[in-house]
């Protein structure tokens, strides 16, 4: 946990400030314009209807899985249908962001499994359920522990998502598709570098049984009626690029 810093001779909060890390396995929390997510919780308040509101409230309690169990088995579901409706008119995101989802076992995952058995890079994934990322990787990192794989999700400007702020998530909606951009191995060092000032989670520790961790890079297309565009990189440059043009960040 980052200590508080207060401004001297006043209770006032200063923000440390933002550190980029070299190392693609090291990521950071990925800060999101404060203002547009004040415009998201004033659209959920005033901008939705009382069904759409409902299945909001009830997507972000306890009723996720049983609204992705039916949308994942295609049962008619008034839930899932208002939550879609409440996403697809939520603000569009003014820039391109980079999100985290944690998935433990994701070869047994039944959603993931066949995709993950032959994806390659511009492998394209239609998502059956509903779908929450966070800006923060360690949060994502509890889903991944022990032996799963964090997920970096970059979502393109103009995307829509609705963002709970209770949880701090994003939530996309079903049917959206995922474009496979490549992954590295990260390997299981047992000192971690000093980094001052950072909130953040290095993949190459923690490794169980010497297991080496993994980072999977995609690229999320909200809107399954638009064609994403292709991706025939090999997967080295893939990799490379995103190194060099998305470095992780943290607060």
């Amino acid at each position: 946990m980052r200590k508080r810093k207060w401004a001297s001779g006043k209770r006032k909060w200063v923000k440390p400030p933002l550190i980029k890390s070299n190392n693609i396995c090291r990521l950071g929390y990925q800060p999101i314009d404060k203002a547009y997510r004040n415009l998201q919780s004033s659209f959920i308040e005033n901008n939705l209807s009382k069904e759409e509101k409902e299945a909001f409230y009830f997507y972000r309690g306890k009723g996720y899985r049983t609204m992705n169990e039916h949308v994942r088995q295609g049962i008619p579901d008034s839930p899932s249908f208002f939550l879609q409706s409440a996403i697809q008119k939520a603000p569009a995101i003014p820039e391109t962001i980079s999100l985290y989802l944690g998935l433990a076992l994701v070869q047994n995952m039944v959603e993931f499994e066949d995709f993950w058995r032959h994806m390659k890079v511009g492998s394209l994934y239609k998502a059956l359920g509903f779908h929450s990322f966070s800006q923060d990787p360690v949060h994502a990192n509890h889903f991944a522990n022990p032996w799963g794989s964090v997920i970096v999700v970059q979502i393109p400007a103009g995307s829509r998502l609705l963002y709970n702020q209770e949880e701090k998530e994003w939530i996309a909606p079903h049917g959206s598709l995922y474009r496979y951009d490549g992954h590295i191995t990260c390997g299981c060092q047992k000192k971690k570098p000093p980094v001052v000032g950072a909130v953040e989670l290095d993949l190459n520790l923690g490794c169980k049984n010497n297991q080496p961790r993994k980072l999977f890079k995609f690229t999320l297309f909200t809107n399954p009626n638009s064609k994403p565009p292709s991706n025939n990189r090999s997967r080295k440059s893939s990799i490379t690029a995103f190194a060099r043009l998305h470095p992780p960040t943290s607060r």
